[in-house]
């Protein structure tokens, strides 16, 4: 059994894209290296339930990293970053025209395929649909968007909905979510310096390796190893 165990460490296991890999045996090392505390838990942990948890650590990893490289930043025409946040909110959106609705979800759709579906995306619109319906159906429902402004916090917005347009209050989601910092978009992105900055300090140095790691994956490729 302990040998088995010992051959399951030495997988790799591999993202989603086919473009990163991982050891098992590198995350165990990691946790090994966490102290006592972290120790104590994976002695009081059995060996097959540790082998599964290893694994799941080393998938949720190695596709953390592969997304990275996928990070983009939005900028306009002129290479700025976006200054107008677009509409996020129940009571915004039921004032928007269904084509300007339309070529928001246009510009996003390339972000979004990289998760949903063709058919998740078009759920999106047809939330969207449903949104207006009910607004201009539903007496009450109108009647609290109509009292909302330009103060109501997202959370407060999306509770009028009673839970419905999830997919709708989800893609809205995404697009009211901004990273911390006083940086533009495109510096927050920019090459990863060698050493931590300020802003790094709270990453772990695993964090950090796979950030480098991921930077560098182009450029690696680049290389023909012979």
């Amino acid at each position: 059994m302990e040998e088995a165990m010992a051959v399951d460490r030495a997988i790799a296991v591999v993202s989603e894209d086919q473009k990163y890999s991982l050891k098992i045996s590198d995350v165990e090392a990691v946790l090994e290296d966490l102290g006592l505390f972290v120790a104590g838990k994976i002695e009081k942990t059995g060996a097959e339930a540790m082998a599964e948890l290893l694994k799941s650590l080393a998938v949720c990893t190695v596709n953390l990293i592969a997304g990275m490289i996928s990070i983009v930043a939005e900028r306009d025409s002129s290479n700025e970053a976006a200054t107008e946040m677009p509409p996020v909110l129940p009571h915004q959106l039921v004032m928007l025209r269904g084509r300007k609705f339309s070529e928001i979800l246009k510009v996003q759709t390339p972000r979004l395929r990289t998760t949903c579906s063709i058919i998740e995306i078009d759920i999106i619109e047809q939330e969207f649909a449903e949104l207006q319906s009910a607004y201009h159906r539903e007496r009450c429902f109108k009647a609290v968007l109509d009292a909302c402004g330009p103060h109501t916090s997202f959370d407060e917005g999306w509770k009028l909905t009673q839970d419905r347009f999830c997919s709708l209050r989800e893609f809205c989601g995404g697009l009211a979510t901004a990273f911390p910092g006083t940086s533009t978009v495109e510096s927050d992105f920019s090459i990863v310096k060698w050493e931590k900055d300020v802003g790094r300090a709270s990453l772990t140095d695993f964090s950090l390796e796979g950030i480098l790691h991921a930077k560098q994956f182009k450029q690696m490729r680049s290389i023909n190893f012979k």
